[in-house]
């Protein structure tokens, strides 16, 4: 059976795009995994300025409009897709879970300062 996958229209980031930059709300865990990955962020030069959420906003959209980085397809429909966030003194691996064009989670791997 061929599955043809198309990722079109908008791109739908939401307050998802605040959870790597500390501003999480929710339960403590949630607030604590979104601080850490503000750290992960800072280890590699992007603080939370207007600069940073407009890269991280352009780097999800090229994510999400590339058709060659696609990890995994859940059996839920749901799309796993991994890319390299680049700093200004380092690297991040970043996995996103996206859901049709809405962005679910953003997932960070690599050390914190």
């Amino acid at each position: 059976m061929l599955t043809i996958l198309t990722l079109t229209g908008t791109v739908k980031l939401g307050r998802k795009i605040l959870y790597p930059l500390g501003k999480a709300t929710g339960d403590r865990a949630t607030i604590d995994r979104s601080q850490a990955m503000s750290r992960q962020l800072g280890a590699i030069g992007l603080g939370d300025t207007s600069d940073t959420r407009a890269y991280l906003s352009a780097h999800l959209y090229c994510v999400f409009h590339d058709r060659t980085n696609i990890a995994e397809i859940q059996v839920n429909g749901r799309i796993i897709k991994e890319s390299l966030l680049i700093g200004p003194i380092g690297a991040l691996k970043m996995k996103t879970v996206w859901d049709s064009n809405k962005l679910i989670t953003i997932i960070l791997f690599g050390k914190e300062s």
